[in-house]
């Protein structure tokens, strides 16, 4: 299943669906840091950053308060490493 970001001038294929593992009927930003500490722990610290700091940059225009919150969750979670 392809999963597409849409606007209203292009749909970009979205490289990475799913990484963040929102549950469905869920927003990301109602996550817990647990969530993400359980998906560094799974899936590495760099992902997990990467898509946050994709939502934080995507959102600053449209939609501040999400791009804020992502970024306080970043700052939430430096010094997490992944448990091995």
């Amino acid at each position: 299943m392809k999963i597409y970001i849409r606007s209203t001038k292009a749909n970009i294929e979205a490289k990475n669906p799913g990484i963040l593992e929102v549950p469905e009927g869920k927003n990301v930003d109602d996550l817990p840091v647990k969530h993400f500490k359980a998906l560094i722990d799974k899936k590495g610290r760099a992902p997990i950053i990467r898509a946050l700091t994709n939502l934080e940059v995507w959102n600053k225009n449209d939609n501040k308060p999400l791009s804020s919150w992502a970024k306080k969750m970043k700052k939430s979670l430096e010094g997490y490493e992944e448990k091995e």
